[in-house]
């Protein structure tokens, strides 16, 4: 039986490591163009004057594309 193989059918699979999580975690970011809170590892983002701005679709991506000065925070 070659190494990290199991007897168990025969599959092989990696063991994660204590204290690890198979996902990255949830971290909250806010849509500038909606204000809703999304997750950042899933968010769709655009940059601006080398910012990233996390956006929860393509409408609000394309909405802020239009206009980001309407968004952004000075």
């Amino acid at each position: 039986m070659m190494p990290g193989m199991h007897s168990t059918m025969g599959m092989r699979h990696e063991h994660k490591k204590e204290g690890t999580s198979a996902h990255a975690a949830e971290e909250k970011v806010f849509d500038p163009v909606c204000d809703m809170e999304i997750d950042k590892n899933t968010a769709v983002t655009s940059e601006y004057k080398g910012t990233t701005y996390y956006l929860c679709s393509k409408t609000c991506k394309a909405n802020f594309e239009k206009g980001p000065d309407k968004f952004v925070t000075k």
